[in-house]
């Protein structure tokens, strides 16, 4: 996945296929985060330090490509400003008449609160529209208000509670469950809603519309 770039107060946001010399900068964001991430992924059967090496990042390339290369999955770098600042997936794609996907990002932290994740879904949906995709969901669990409203800008829409959904550091956890069903561009709805802006000439405005 290569999309073009959207202006966000985060800076220049675009998606890209991964490579293996981001393993430095995915290490280092993901251990610096470990607080933050933890609580929100799926447990480990291993501790975060060795889930974190070089060869699990080469073993996660391979995952990724392989899913890329069979037409069910994506995974892309999220890029702020040239900088590797996060990763998303679009996973479990299922081809027409099912259509359907799930979508999962993290964001760095020191890349958080400028809009930047919510320009990386909406890049996302708009992508699995062109692969065919027509209802892509999310999992977000009750405490992440933050991830929320992320989706509800791009356009999902609180679908229900799942119940033990996901072990998550060491529990089952409950999640609220969201879906986007629209033919309608994402990229263009958050544009038009002032919460990003098109590359191409454009100031990203000081003011949101409403």
């Amino acid at each position: 996945m290569r999309s073009a770039r959207l202006v966000t107060r985060g800076g220049r946001v675009r998606l890209r296929a991964p490579e293996r010399s981001d393993f430095q900068d995915w290490r280092d964001l993901r251990l610096l985060d470990e607080h933050l991430l933890r609580p929100v992924e799926p447990t480990l059967d291993m501790d975060w330090e060795s889930a974190h090496s070089y060869r699990a990042f080469r073993r996660l390339l391979r995952t990724w490509r392989s899913a890329e290369k069979e037409g069910s999955g994506v995974t892309a770098v999220i890029e702020v400003d040239g900088r590797f600042a996060g990763m998303l997936t679009l996973g479990s794609i299922v081809p027409f008449p099912i259509a359907h996907a799930w979508v999962g990002y993290w964001v760095g932290s020191s890349f958080t609160g400028g809009g930047v994740a919510t320009a990386a879904v909406a890049l996302a949906c708009d992508y699995a529209a062109t692969v065919g995709v027509h209802r892509i969901e999310a999992t977000v669990l009750e405490t992440n208000g933050s991830s929320e409203s992320v989706l509800e800008r791009c356009g999902f829409e609180f679908e229900g509670i799942a119940r033990e959904a996901f072990h998550m550091d060491g529990a089952w956890r409950d999640h609220k469950t969201y879906a986007r069903v629209s033919a309608a561009s994402a990229v263009e709805s958050i544009v038009g809603r002032g919460f990003a802006a098109y590359e191409q000439g454009e100031k990203f405005p000081t003011e949101r519309r409403a």
